[in-house]
């Protein structure tokens, strides 16, 4: 009884621990068939709770109208007089719907928003909350503001060094649109190199917003943030990122996925490069239309 969660739960005045044992009781006096100690303990955790009443099931079950009939005019009786007691008087449960809402307010902001309410808990809700917080700072950390030259460059020699020139160029070319004010000699010298080698032909337009990519073509980099989604309209694409220095296949689309749509709702890295594995035909949609069209498809909207 003098363990850690029962003393956090008296400290922080959480009552929840000992109206849980309150119906454990209860119930057990209800199996033993002491139905008048297990209603005086349901109504008990009831007069906290409400909805703890739904354990009258049990007494239903056995025929028992009696007692409910008894708890609940019990119940009533005793809220009624603690509504004329406090000193809101009758109007008492308007003024806890509006305590509750601006309660609701509060929860949200400290355990959705900025997420300091996890100091005050030890629930298990938090710890997500404290993975997912991580988990965000990570990926945050690979934010292109936080790119040096150096750490961009080396990502973009690892897709050249295993023969994704395509993607490597256009890594390169990315990189010197990231840092203008550096000297991209030994970039330039890359670039001429894979151009002069390499066939590596642009998107075909075939109309205003449909693209024929042959094999082999980059789409977009883990370098840059994201202002277009992409629907496959026929073909494959493979997902790649850089982990560990290795490249790491995430997953292949094929024909009739969306590919980007998430990171374009924030406007955050892509955090992933998209190579062409076969001739594709990709249908490209700007984040404008994106969420225009996710407005009326209940099915976007829940993605």
């Amino acid at each position: 009884m003098l363990s850690y969660p029962y003393l956090f739960n008296i400290d922080r005045a959480n009552i929840e621990l000992l109206i849980f044992s309150v119906v454990g009781f209860a119930i057990y006096y209800f199996y033993s068939e002491q139905y008048n100690k297990s209603l005086l303990l349901f109504l008990i955790a009831g007069l906290f709770k409400p909805f703890y009443f739904i354990f009258f099931i049990l007494f239903m079950e056995r025929k028992r109208y009696k007692e409910i009939f008894i708890a609940i005019c019990f119940w009533l009786i005793i809220t009624f007089l603690s509504f004329i007691i406090l000193s809101q008087g009758i109007v008492s449960p308007l003024y806890q719907v509006n305590i509750f809402i601006e309660n609701l307010k509060l929860n949200f902001q400290h355990y959705v928003v900025d997420c300091s309410g996890i100091a005050y808990n030890s629930s298990l809700y938090s710890s997500l909350l404290i993975l997912g917080k991580y988990f965000y700072k990570l990926s945050e950390s690979l934010n292109i503001g936080s790119y040096k030259e150096n750490d961009a460059l080396e990502i973009a020699n690892i897709y050249n060094d295993n023969g994704y020139k395509s993607a490597a160029l256009y890594m390169y070319k990315k990189i010197i649109e990231m840092f203008p004010n550096e000297d991209h000699t030994v970039i330039n010298e890359k670039i001429n190199e894979i151009e002069s080698n390499y066939k590596i032909k642009t998107p075909l337009e075939i109309s205003s917003n449909l693209q024929k990519y042959k094999k082999g073509t980059c789409i977009f980099s883990e370098l840059e943030n994201n202002t277009d989604l992409y629907v496959i309209r026929d073909g494959k694409v493979g997902v790649y990122s850089v982990f560990d220095g290795k490249i790491i296949t995430r997953i292949i689309f094929k024909s009739g996925n969306i590919i980007g749509y998430k990171p374009i709702l924030g406007n955050k890295l892509l955090l992933t490069t998209c190579i062409v594995l076969e001739d594709t035909i990709l249908q490209v949609v700007n984040k404008e239309d994106f969420l225009r069209l996710a407005s009326n498809n209940t099915k976007l909207q829940y993605h």
